[in-house]
């Protein structure tokens, strides 16, 4: 879990980072168990970053998608409507 995160979730409960055991959508400090969700009710904001492993030396990445849109436009007033709309992405790792 994003340091950020747990930074925020201590500091609402009055506590520090290391003291704080997430587990089962709850935060669990000092003996006391809040569940997450009542915690983002008072807002959690936090930006984390995925940086590639050990692996992206070995085996490159792709990605790909395909995007399909279906669209009426009125030939007098030249309002548009997305009739049908269907996209597909997905990634993999080539050897």
């Amino acid at each position: 879990m994003g340091e950020a995160f747990r930074k925020d979730i201590s500091k609402q409960l009055g506590r520090e980072p290391w003291e704080l055991v997430i587990q089962d959508g709850r935060a669990v400090v000092g003996g006391r168990a809040v569940d997450l969700a009542e915690l983002a009710g008072k807002g959690i904001e936090a930006e984390g970053a995925v940086k590639p492993g050990r692996s992206e030396e070995h085996y490159p990445e792709a990605s790909f998608g395909a995007h399909f849109a279906e669209v009426a436009v009125n030939a007098v007033t030249g309002e548009t409507l997305v009739r049908r709309r269907r996209g597909s992405t997905t990634s993999c790792r080539t050897a």
